[in-house]
């Protein structure tokens, strides 16, 4: 099921070679019946993880949260804002645990200001939301009977490992010779032919100079 709602890899031939970058998510053409009664399954828990934390178990996270990054604040003053941030705050349920707890006090070497951790929360919140969001459209999504879908690396061109035959001669070029031999390798040339035109192109421009 993580498969199906995690960003997608896109692949792209950047200077340094075959490189790749998060993609933007979208729903598969066509959902297996598994996989969509995984997700009808997975999606209750997952609202239920968006609605607001007990106040009880906010206090408690935001408690903890302040023994760690409080660093030399009086405690009467961390404990008053502690109050204050509970009765505004609306922590999500999914975010009252040890994961979320150790990715706040990384981020904050100091006992944050109101807007500080009303931010993180905000991000943390749109996750939530998003990965209910997804799994919503995936449990009303078309069925199939084809096996389960999984992420696939899209690229603009196939990486090196696709093209055993053939190895990239980029090594010594330039900025811009690289961005030539590239521009040379999608359109079709060898790798020699690539090399030969990017360092011909170089040659011309030191010749003009």
């Amino acid at each position: 099921m993580s498969e199906l709602i995690r960003d997608p890899i896109e692949g792209y031939c950047g200077l340094h070679g075959y490189e790749t970058m998060p993609g933007r998510w979208k729903l598969p053409e066509t959902v297996p019946t598994q996989a969509r009664d995984d997700a009808m399954a997975h999606l209750p828990i997952a609202q239920a993880a968006c609605a607001p934390a007990e106040p009880d178990q906010a206090k408690k996270w935001l408690g903890m949260l302040g023994t760690i990054v409080a660093g030399n604040m009086p405690a009467a003053e961390a404990q008053m804002r502690l109050k204050a941030y509970v009765g505004l705050m609306r922590i999500p349920a999914g975010m009252v645990n040890r994961e979320v707890l150790d990715r706040a006090g990384r981020r904050f070497k100091f006992f944050p200001a109101y807007a500080e951790l009303a931010e993180f929360v905000d991000a943390e919140r749109a996750k939530l939301e998003e990965r209910a969001r997804r799994l919503r459209l995936i449990a009303e999504g078309p069925r199939s009977s084809a096996s389960p879908v999984r992420s696939v690396v899209k690229s603009v061109c196939a990486p090196p490992s696709a093209k055993p035959a053939q190895i990239e001669l980029t090594d010594g070029l330039g900025r811009q010779q690289i961005l030539d031999y590239w521009t040379a390798r999608f359109a079709g040339q060898t790798p020699a032919e690539a090399r030969a035109a990017a360092e011909n192109r170089g040659k011309a421009e030191d010749a003009a100079e």
